[in-house]
């Protein structure tokens, strides 16, 4: 058995499908996704580094995120004048910190969804353990990274 489409005896719905004959729809092209996921995800080791001036502790594994805990610090006007003048002198190999801070662990690799429940482990042991102090600097010292990076 087939299907047949017969014309109505009505001029008017002529007259319509006349007009929705005559105008051309436009479908603006998508975007590949394909170009997208590779755009955002799949930067090469030397793209990395060389678009955030660092280098990797380890080497980039698709789903990995990187782990770091550290507390910021606070910093007088000499000291930060003293950093200034650091920076003069190294201006070639160092790049100024906005944000100061201690390192209070090593960077390692965690997967995505470990973050959340790494976060919350870490807010509820510090609340139950941190005591605030202050400290005094009074000389500085470069210290170096496990792979001789600052």
């Amino acid at each position: 058995m087939s299907l047949v489409l017969y014309s109505s005896s009505s001029d008017s719905n002529d007259d319509e499908n006349d007009a929705k004959h005559k105008t051309k729809r436009f479908k603006p092209q998508l975007p590949s996704a394909n170009i997208q996921l590779a755009n955002e995800f799949d930067l090469s080791e030397k793209d990395f580094q060389t678009k955030n001036e660092r280098s990797r502790l380890f080497p980039h594994e698709r789903g990995n995120w990187a782990l770091s805990i550290y507390a910021f610090v606070e910093c007088s006007s000499h000291l930060d004048t003293m950093i200034d003048d650091l920076i003069e002198i190294f201006d070639d190999k160092w790049k100024r910190l906005m944000e100061l801070h201690i390192s209070l662990s090593k960077t390692i690799p965690i997967r995505f969804h470990h973050i959340e429940s790494i976060r919350k482990g870490l807010q509820h042991e510090l609340s139950l353990s941190m005591i605030q102090f202050s400290a005094r600097i009074e000389n500085v010292t470069i210290l170096t990274n496990e792979d001789e990076s600052t």
